[in-house]
């Protein structure tokens, strides 16, 4: 009983660990993404 216990409170870690991951992750690329489209912006200007 204690080691499925056990499991289960590291699995539960793991998707923890997970879900943090991925939050980071689409933090970074939407950061990303405003900074390339503000370059975009920044050059269609110069252009322009």
């Amino acid at each position: 009983m204690v080691a499925d216990l056990d499991a289960i409170e590291g699995l539960f870690i793991f998707i923890e660990v997970i879900l943090l991951l991925t939050l980071f992750i689409v933090h970074v690329i939407g950061k990303n993404i405003n900074f390339i489209n503000a370059l975009a912006l920044i050059i269609l200007r110069q252009t322009v």
